[in-house]
């Protein structure tokens, strides 16, 4: 009946009329295989059999199942047992979502109401009625302005959160003023008839809005729903995780409580009556696609599926001014102009921007894929840049005025998507990867194909240049990532991961190659020795890294739980592994 990935998608967890929810691990399945004897635990706690699964997006051994049995009940995935039972629907509970931030849950029911759930609390917080049958989908939209809700009376209804959940993100929980829930529909009626209605209402509990209890747009009309519970606020806790031992070796990662380096600031942005914006954490909740630091060293960009980006500070990982929007779709790519004033970013809305990295104020936007953009680059004189798509095409651009100068034949090119792209230091040549499985070189110049480098067994997923341009490596859905010259001989394979390497990078000196993977792991190997001699491990699939030479080497991960992560010193034993 339900079936759920995990956010870093190395685990399952499906469910059925048997009351039961299993655990999958797919990382026990060997490369090749596609199917799964055994579950990895099997879930007990349903009465009857199981409708709707969540995973926490921000704690992978947390998720939710709603059954035939009216509840809901949270998991400890990491114990195999049953962490809170959540009772108030009336009839089956037919879907469940958690909240970006992974600090509420959504439910649905074949009683026509949606209900909101605090995981530390028993009760509902809020009721929603206004359905008129089951209820049989709800989402949240990434802002956590808005959920929507879908049922058997043919109608999608959109609800407004603001002012209902984290209002005040910085207190306790603590009660708050009973709110009221509103159901938003398309107003069929002019204008001035809507402004009449809403003045009429203004002496009763529309008065509300004003307060921030309650929120309504210029074009719409709201019907008045119910709560039936009182309103808690909820703080979103931050902290940092500390390394603990020496660099080299597995490092276990503990949590410091309220160290507030993943909190963010945030202020008032208000907006003209009768709509009101509340206070909001200025975060980033989906995975981290993208990371790139500033040529000085001192700023570290963070490029997010939740279609922002972010400049972060590299001392305590906070975000400057607040994640910037401006693409459609997730931020799938991020880079930074030689010259360091300007920053170019690449998304699934198959479009290309350019921005002012000091205000943020967009200067081009390059159009041309037919599909998302998976990575945009610039070349080394920062007057051209060069793209790849799922489109399967790789095109040249000149930044300056956003126009397609060059797009390399598709004969020529790889037989599928193209996943990955890296220019060499000399501006001259580019290597591009993709799901046909192979590397390939081309000279800018020529504009010709020079070689395809054959070895890897999987989609090609990662592509960098080392310094001095003659050494290349790459990274693979077949667990492995390669060191290749020029010539297109294999230097070497490493094969210390145990799921594909998603990401690959060479320190600006030359001197260390970095890997992440899907396994979480993060390791660092020695370009002379060619042996592991570092490894560090996310909470979730890394799957994004990137260096900086400056403040004594720096690394950066992104993992997809949304958590960035920045070890300082990392020559030093004493290394220290921040999350953010």
């Amino acid at each position: 009946r339900a079936c759920v990935f995990s956010s870093d998608s190395t685990m399952v967890l499906s469910a059925g009329s048997d009351a039961k929810v299993m655990l999958w691990d797919l990382t026990r399945i060997p490369y090749g295989r596609k199917k799964v004897e055994e579950p990895h635990a099997v879930l007990d706690g349903h009465l009857q059999g199981v409708r709707a699964l969540a995973w926490n997006p921000r704690t992978a051994t947390q998720a939710v199942s709603g059954g035939d049995d009216c509840m809901l009940l949270i998991w400890d995935l990491a114990d195999e047992a049953v962490k809170r039972t959540l009772v108030g629907h009336k009839g089956p509970v037919l879907a469940v979502a958690y909240t970006p931030s992974g600090a509420y849950i959504l439910s649905s029911s074949q009683d026509s109401s949606v209900r909101v759930w605090d995981p530390f609390e028993t009760k509902s917080l809020f009721t929603f009625h206004a359905h008129s049958g089951p209820v049989y989908a709800v989402v949240v939209t990434v802002d956590e302005y808005r959920c929507i809700s879908a049922g058997a009376d043919s109608t999608i209804r959109t609800w407004d959160l603001r002012g209902l959940i984290r209002e005040d993100p910085e207190a306790d929980r603590k009660p708050q003023q009973a709110a009221e829930s509103l159901q938003i529909e398309d107003y069929e009626d002019d204008d001035e008839a809507y402004l009449s209605q809403m003045d009429q209402a203004s002496s009763g509990k529309m008065a509300q809005a004003a307060s921030g209890k309650m929120a309504h747009s210029s074009s719409r009309r709201m019907s008045q729903g119910s709560v039936d519970q009182s309103a808690s606020g909820s703080s979103l806790q931050g902290g940092s995780f500390k390394a603990h031992g020496a660099s080299s070796g597995v490092s276990s990662l503990s949590p410091i409580k309220n160290a507030g380096a993943g909190v963010s600031s945030f202020a008032s942005n208000s907006s003209p009556q009768p709509e009101v914006h509340h206070q909001r954490e200025y975060m980033q909740y989906a995975d981290v696609n993208a990371l790139c630091f500033s040529p000085q060293g001192d700023v570290l960009v963070s490029a997010s599926q939740d279609t922002s980006y972010a400049l972060r500070s590299v001392d305590d990982g906070s975000i400057m001014g607040e994640p910037r929007r401006g693409h459609a779709g997730p931020v799938l790519c991020a880079e930074y102009h030689p010259e360091g004033s300007q920053l170019m970013t690449s998304s699934g809305d198959h479009q290309i921007k350019v921005w002012e990295v000091s205000s943020g104020r967009l200067l081009q936007t390059l159009r041309g894929h037919t599909a998302p953009v998976t990575a945009a680059r610039y070349m080394p004189d920062g007057a051209r840049a060069v793209s790849v798509s799922l489109d399967h095409s790789i095109r040249v651009w000149d930044v300056e005025t956003a126009r397609e100068t060059y797009r390399f034949p598709p004969h020529l090119g790889h037989m599928g998507d193209v996943r990955c792209v890296a220019t060499s230091p000399d501006n001259n040549v580019i290597v591009t990867g993709g799901h046909d499985s192979f590397v390939r070189v081309w000279d800018i110049r020529n504009k010709t194909l020079v070689r395809k480098l054959i070895g890897h067994m999987g989609h090609v997923l990662s592509c960098v240049f080392s310094p001095d341009g003659a050494t290349i490596a790459s990274g693979s859905e077949d667990s492995t990532a390669r060191l290749w010259n020029l010539n297109g001989y294999l230097v070497h394979k490493f094969d210390g991961h145990t799921a594909p390497v998603t990401c690959v990078d060479i320190t600006e000196s030359g001197r260390h190659i970095l890997t992440g993977s899907k396994d979480k792991h993060v390791a660092i190997y020695s370009a002379s020795t060619l042996r592991e001699v570092g490894r560090w491990v996310c909470e979730s699939a890394c799957g994004c890294i990137a260096s900086s030479s400056r403040n004594g080497g720096m690394i950066a991960a992104g993992d997809t739980t949304g958590i960035t992560y920045v070890l300082k010193s990392v020559l030093s034993p004493c290394g220290e592994w921040r999350h953010f």
